[in-house]
């Protein structure tokens, strides 16, 4: 019914049903976050097609933490929805790679079926590129120590 709903009101609405999908995103009740997961899948081609970046790659940011989830079915589906949505992934992640980042950190701080998510997702990041992008990260950090400071 929801997926229905995204739909018929995904193209005019979207930024209202973005809210309240992300808000279940990183719930602590995995079925919720699998709910949010699968109707964001649906909301992704909208948001590319009204060319909303920063929502666009937003989500995409969050479905890549997603991969990270402790339950298969969130994992599976976060996967599907990658990969229907991104061609290259280096590449999109490297574009969006504060955001990610952030993100992160956000999440660590959370309840532990969270944190762990992030974790996750922190581990595969660097396991993959950490090695060649440490400078890229190295820059962020110090950057985002400077506007602490600051």
């Amino acid at each position: 019914m929801l997926k229905a709903f995204i739909r018929t009101y995904g193209e005019r609405q979207s930024e209202i049903l973005l809210e309240r999908v992300n808000e279940g995103l990183f719930s602590n009740d995995y079925i919720k976050r699998l709910a949010c997961t699968s109707l964001l899948g649906d909301l992704i081609p909208i948001l590319k097609k009204n060319t909303n970046t920063k929502s666009f790659y937003s989500s995409l940011v969050n479905i890549y933490i997603l991969r990270g989830d402790p339950h298969q079915k969130v994992i599976t589906e976060a996967t599907n929805v990658w990969k229907a949505q991104v061609d290259n992934t280096p590449k999109t992640l490297k574009s969006q790679l504060p955001q990610l980042l952030h993100k992160i950190g956000e999440l660590l701080m959370k309840q532990e079926e969270i944190s762990t998510c992030a974790q996750q997702a922190l581990e595969e990041f660097s396991a993959k590129y950490g090695e060649a992008w440490i400078m890229d990260i190295a820059d962020l950090l110090l950057k985002s120590v400077q506007e602490s400071i600051a």
